[in-house]
């Protein structure tokens, strides 16, 4: 069969063309990248808190449910651990300071383009109405959106172009080859029936499912620049809840990602 072979290249010089763009990235200068004060930084630690405590609750459930290692066979949950690890990294630069706050931007970037896809993928392509619908379901394709806008909302971030390899390219591409290996090696079935490589139109999901990463992507990239021409206008913020009041100088004031 032709298409398997056609499939397995693609994939193949799809990792290769980001692996060679992420060194040359890394061999070239980064732009600046800048962030703003934080408007609500005790606001933001407590929902930060909240939505660790929830991730954890999900997980947990979800390992009660089908046990340690079914679950990471989907994309679904890779990417909701991933979010779980920011929160965690997030709480510990709210509570000690910036904690290489460049790698933590780009870990959002990619989980928070990526978790728009998989809900959008989830209600418009996989679910049927004959599927029972649980609390575990709706918390990983619906309110992990939710609290990752939140999170946005209030945070110093903005979304990177440069990580658009990482979200768009290299997770999904590296997934694609890993539903291969697990269908190959232990699960008759394909984890999502659209990444069967037998199909005569196999190629061209496997370059949709690239092409929507990069379409949802640039919704993120929307949101980002609308959030920073927010903070070019807000008004000063005065609030018990802030540490000190931000005046008109400091709340347009860049701060460097280290």
């Amino acid at each position: 069969m032709w298409q398997p072979v056609v499939v397995g290249v693609f994939l193949a010089l799809v990792l290769l063309g980001a692996v060679l763009l992420l060194l040359r990235q890394r061999a070239s200068p980064a732009p600046p990248s800048v962030c703003y004060q934080t408007r609500y930084p005790k606001v933001l630690l407590g929902v930060r808190c909240m939505s660790l405590a929830f991730y954890i609750t999900v997980i947990l459930a979800q390992f009660i449910e089908a046990g340690m290692t079914a679950e990471y066979v989907y994309y679904t949950f890779w990417n909701f651990n991933l979010q779980a690890i920011y929160f965690c990294w997030a709480i510990v630069a709210s509570i000690v300071g910036s904690v290489d706050s460049h790698r933590r931007n780009t870990l959002f970037d990619v989980i928070f383009a990526n978790s728009f896809l998989i809900a959008g993928v989830f209600w418009g392509v996989l679910y049927s109405p004959i599927y029972s619908v649980t609390w575990l379901h709706m918390s990983q394709h619906g309110i992990n959106s939710v609290l990752l806008l939140l999170e946005f909302g209030l945070n110093e971030l903005h979304i990177q172009p440069r990580s658009l390899v990482y979200a768009s390219f290299l997770l999904p591409d590296v997934f694609g080859a890993f539903a291969w290996v697990v269908h190959e090696c232990w699960v008759d079935d394909w984890i999502y029936p659209f990444l069967d490589v037998t199909k005569d139109v196999a190629l061209l999901w496997y370059l949709g499912m690239l092409l929507g990463h990069c379409a949802f992507f640039g919704l993120a990239m929307g949101l980002s620049k609308l959030k920073a021409h927010w903070h070019r206008h807000a008004p000063p913020v005065t609030s018990p809840w802030l540490d000190a009041p931000l005046n008109n100088e400091e709340k347009d004031q860049p701060l460097r990602l280290v």
